[in-house]
């Protein structure tokens, strides 16, 4: 059971880290 939920976080934080390329890419391009 930890390791399926180790497993989700380590999804949400690669989530999160994607979005946050996106957003810088977004930003480079206004630039």
């Amino acid at each position: 059971m930890p390791q399926a939920k180790q497993r989700t976080t380590v999804q949400m934080i690669l989530a999160q880290f994607r979005s946050l390329i996106v957003l810088l890419l977004a930003a480079a391009t206004a630039i």
